[in-house]
């Protein structure tokens, strides 16, 4: 059988060499390092005596450096190697995330990365994202993401409950509390298209203000996008909405799950996440509630990403 070492950047050479020296029995068949390969991960082919297997793995974790240990099975003599696959479930916002630097445009070079993603090597890719429903169903269908998605900051779950969805904010609530906050402040204005289970305003105060204001009075949440304030029940979140998918589908196993954010509205989902990733254009907030922030702004940190935990993911995007 053959293994594949993933280490930390710049470290394979002395993590090779204190493979040859501690593990005897190893006879190091090859070791795949690209120069141009942007990945910290790196394959080395190691072939092994079946008797001593059960401690391989746990041997080379201790060994400085490395990050993480793959079995790759032989299945039969003189077939290629067919490894043990992780498939992976990326929730992943949209805005500040797959959108070009500038605008709010989706990068050209998302659908065909989501297409190679899904249809090449079988990961799960769900948009999580704090644009309205249709707006959210209209770029699953352009990106072929995975039949499920996550709309208005959490309220709504598309592909779940029915052609409608399933709504877990009360739109009702919301419109309350920005109808009491007009009365209480100038200049609170309503904006962007019309939300089925979250309300929306300008950004004229901050979050932590409103919520100070609303506290008690209504059941509900402000979260500053960077852009404009979501209104949300307390209950309905990207974090909130992550747990019910993965409840719904229980084959998702929880420490396979990825997040990938760059705002105020990624904070729950990086808590509901086995591995919360931020891009490097993200807020403080974000940065701070993830794992590591990743190397790349938008789209070149969710390659970044993608590559980590899928190293098959070629280079020519």
């Amino acid at each position: 059988m053959n293994i594949k070492v993933s280490t930390d950047r710049g470290k394979t050479d002395q993590v090779l060499k204190k493979l040859v020296s501690s593990l005897k029995t190893i006879n190091i068949l090859h070791l795949n390092k690209p120069e141009n390969y942007i990945t910290i991960s790196y394959n080395a082919l190691i072939t092994i005596d079946s008797r001593a297997l059960s401690n391989l793995k746990k041997k080379i974790r201790k060994i400085k450096h490395v990050k993480d240990v793959m079995i790759f099975a032989i299945k039969d003599q003189g077939k290629k190697e067919q490894p043990i696959r992780k498939r992976y479930a990326f929730f992943i916002d949209i805005d500040g995330t797959i959108t070009e630097k500038t605008s709010e445009r989706i990068d050209p070079r998302t659908r065909k990365i989501f297409r190679d993603m899904r249809k090449k090597f079988h990961h799960r890719l769900i948009l999580a994202s704090g644009r309205p429903n249709t707006p959210v169903e209209k770029q699953m269908e352009h990106l072929k993401t995975t039949g499920v998605g996550i709309a208005e900051n959490g309220s709504v779950i598309i592909g779940i409950g029915g052609e409608d969805g399933l709504l877990l904010g009360d739109l009702t609530e919301c419109e309350e509390a920005i109808d009491f906050l007009k009365e209480k402040l100038k200049g609170i204005d309503e904006t962007g298209e019309e939300r089925r289970a979250e309300g929306i305003i300008t950004r004229k105060y901050s979050a932590d203000s409103l919520n100070k204001l609303l506290k008690n009075k209504y059941d509900v949440i402000c979260t500053d996008s960077g852009t404009s304030i979501h209104i949300n029940s307390v209950d309905a979140c990207k974090g909130h909405a992550i747990k019910r998918i993965l409840k719904r589908y229980p084959s998702w196993p929880h420490e396979l799950t990825v997040g990938i954010g760059d705002s105020d509205l990624d904070v729950s989902m990086f808590e509901a996440v086995a591995i919360p990733l931020a891009v490097k254009n993200a807020n403080k907030n974000a940065k701070k509630a993830a794992k590591c922030t990743l190397g790349g702004e938008n789209l070149e940190g969710v390659i970044e990403a993608f590559r980590t935990y899928e190293p098959r993911l070629t280079l020519d995007y």
